[in-house]
């Protein structure tokens, strides 16, 4: 149990830091383009 709750505590943090740095690949993909 305690391992699934770790994994969760990391999926969210995932998903703050993703939201974080979205900004800065949508530059990048718009400079690619």
């Amino acid at each position: 149990m305690p391992v699934i709750g770790h994994t969760k505590v990391m999926v969210e943090g995932l998903l703050e830091t993703y939201d974080e740095l979205k900004p800065h690949f949508e530059k990048i993909k718009l400079i690619g383009a």
